[in-house]
């Protein structure tokens, strides 16, 4: 009995990671896709880049997506994606 709990904690832990890893590459992906479109000058940075390394990528956990880009362009890129975020396709 103890041992199923603790499985199925591990495996609720592993769900997690997928579903935020998803839904980080989405949007990654998204505003990535923008930067290239608009000519803007970025450069992905931290678990977006090394978690290619991975065996699975989503094993390779974060809270964010690291994108550095010119300080002047920024208000911009915030701009499209909080349009991004609302966007529900």
């Amino acid at each position: 009995f103890r041992m199923s709990r603790m499985y199925q904690k591990i495996n609720d832990q592993k769900i997690f990671a997928v579903a935020r890893y998803l839904r980080q590459n989405y949007v990654f992906k998204k505003v990535t896709k923008y930067l290239e479109e608009e000519k803007i000058y970025h450069i992905p940075l931290k678990g977006v880049v090394i978690r290619k390394l991975y065996r699975e990528p989503w094993m390779r956990t974060s809270c964010d997506v690291d994108i550095l880009v010119y300080e002047e362009e920024l208000n911009k890129i915030l701009n499209e994606i909080k349009t991004i975020r609302l966007k529900k396709k």
